[in-house]
């Protein structure tokens, strides 16, 4: 949380003429300017309130039939609904959802949601104020003690005496004064949110094809080190039948029975054709070695 702005600049108290508009020389963008600074770089001005948000963190009360019943709060939240829509130009509220009751600071609480046509919200906290305000029966009255704009709690700016029985009517008028003085700079935040987002998920696919490709890299180097082992393999068979033949020419195998040095020598000759290896001096070492096999033969049998 920035901190540094939000002690640099507090929310003041703002007073509303009858027409729903700042009195003592404030504009509406001057109340909206000071919401803003106050947010700082947290951007809860710009960031729409959830269901989840609201009950995030808190204790659901099962209670039948309650939300319906304690206070009229279905048909205070669809007049004030309609105040919203005639006080909205450019924006109107599409809906409103109801929390169940929550157990928060100490007691129960109920949030509306408002959800607006340009994405913004209001929320409006509702809560029990008499001798048992944790506990609510249908026939509990309910008051509305805090307003937040987005996530952002306006509740001092909107409404002279916070926690007191608020004027519905005047405050939802003065809310969607607010909603649409921010509605263009919530859409620049939320467009760049969503460009961010792209990004992001334009990152993550490109990841996963770079890593899908690091894996069939590490799969042709798997076959490859195994082609090199082969060859390896067949370079060291190679090797041994180049150095039998040198042998055979050197005269070691000379006490071989004529037969078997014969097969040796033709076995050595055949793989090292196989191979493509017999040329050049491994082709010369062969015929000596045939020579060689020749002259033990007329040697020993005349």
């Amino acid at each position: 949380m920035n901190t540094t702005s939000n002690q640099a600049r507090s929310l003041a108290r703002v007073f509303w003429d009858s027409a729903a508009m700042p009195m003592s020389q404030q504009t509406l963008a001057d109340v909206l300017y000071n919401i803003q600074a106050h947010d700082g770089a947290d951007g809860l001005v710009f960031d729409p309130m959830t269901m989840a948000d609201v009950t995030e963190g808190a204790e659901r009360v099962a209670l039948d039939a309650l939300v319906t019943e304690v206070g009229r709060l279905k048909p205070t939240l669809n007049a004030m609904r309609r105040i919203m829509e005639a006080a909205g130009n450019t924006v109107q509220p599409l809906g409103v959802q109801i929390s169940d009751p929550v157990k928060r600071y100490g007691g129960v609480h109920i949030a509306a949601i408002f959800e607006m046509s340009d994405g913004q919200t209001i929320t409006v906290w509702f809560h029990n104020p008499d001798s048992t305000p944790a506990k609510l029966t249908p026939a509990d009255e309910l008051v509305s003690w805090k307003w937040v704009l987005n996530k952002k709690d306006i509740t001092i700016v909107v409404a002279p005496e916070s926690g007191s029985d608020l004027n519905l009517r005047e405050v939802s008028r003065r809310v969607m004064r607010l909603v649409e003085k921010n509605s263009a700079a919530f859409a620049r935040v939320n467009a760049k949110r969503v460009e961010r987002m792209a990004e992001i998920q334009g990152l993550r696919e490109s990841l996963d094809a770079k890593q899908s490709e690091l894996a069939r890299l590490h799969q042709q180097i798997e076959v490859a080190k195994v082609e090199v082992g082969e060859r390896a393999a067949a370079r060291r068979r190679e090797s041994a039948e180049v150095r039998f033949l040198r042998e055979v020419n050197a005269g070691t195998h000379d006490a071989l029975a004529l037969s078997e040095l014969l097969a040796k020598i033709e076995a050595s000759v055949e793989a090292l054709q196989a191979a493509d290896s017999l040329v050049g001096a491994t082709d010369v070492m062969a015929g000596n070695a045939i020579m060689r096999w020749v002259g033990l033969d007329e040697k020993a049998n005349g």
